[in-house]
């Protein structure tokens, strides 16, 4: 798997995962987040996450910024938007943008009314199947805590552009980090997508209020191993 795979698969995409609580009760319309993407203690890159919600109707936009070996990758943006119903993500709009490289933008639309999942790719016609409960590749995280049963293993299918794959994440421990010199009590979970080689990563998610993923370890198939590390937020951990 290639490192822009990585990245787009995984550091962009898992961005935020809420509790149950949180998002049934008093959990903030609107929020901010910001991650440091590490190579071993240098920083190559950083993500910016905006959330919006309005009655049942959302709006989740990440800026993904990356400096040295990043940087040939071109800045990015990635939108999804949506609705919140029955404690479910249904994704309406989903788009992909690289400042770098336009002709590889991806803007793909929910049809619910057909069961299609139609998107754009160069100029390209793509129709997907759209499989009840399938998220996108930005939202598909903050699901994570709205299934009420505690389990040990998880799955989600997910649209990353083109395709529908299926992650799974399975926990392995109960782990405390240092993050910005606070202890945080966090789940650790073991990730991949099946059917992909060397997809496995690893998620720290907060315990206490807001459930959210703190760290990410993913290795590349160059040797490199990427650390997302949350350095700001405006939700109490």
């Amino acid at each position: 798997m290639t490192i822009k795979l990585k990245l787009f698969s995984i550091l962009f995409a898992s961005l935020i995962t809420l509790s149950i609580n949180a998002i049934a009760g008093d959990f903030p319309k609107q929020f901010t987040m910001q991650y440091d993407l590490l190579q071993s203690a240098a920083k190559v890159g950083e993500i910016k996450v905006d959330y919006k919600q309005e009655k049942n109707n959302y709006l989740l936009n990440v800026e993904i910024k990356g400096q040295g070996i990043l940087s040939l990758m071109g800045n990015r943006n990635i939108v999804s938007q949506g609705k919140i119903i029955n404690q479910f993500f249904l994704p309406s709009k989903f788009e992909h943008k690289n400042n770098k490289r336009p002709k590889k933008n991806i803007e793909a639309i929910f049809v619910y009314d057909n069961n299609l999942i139609i998107s754009n790719y160069k100029g390209r016609k793509i129709e997907k199947e759209l499989i009840s409960g399938t998220l996108d590749l930005a939202i598909y995280l903050f699901q994570f805590n709205l299934i009420e049963s505690k389990k040990e293993i998880y799955r989600f299918e997910v649209f990353q552009g083109k395709k529908v794959r299926t992650y799974e994440y399975k926990k392995i421990k109960d782990d405390f980090i240092d993050l910005n010199k606070k202890i945080v009590s966090t789940e650790l979970y073991e990730g991949k997508i099946i059917g992909r080689e060397k997809s496995n990563h690893q998620v720290w998610i907060s315990k206490n209020n807001y459930r959210i993923p703190v760290k990410l370890t993913i290795p590349t198939d160059i040797g490199l191993i990427i650390n997302q590390v949350l350095v700001s937020t405006d939700l109490s951990l």
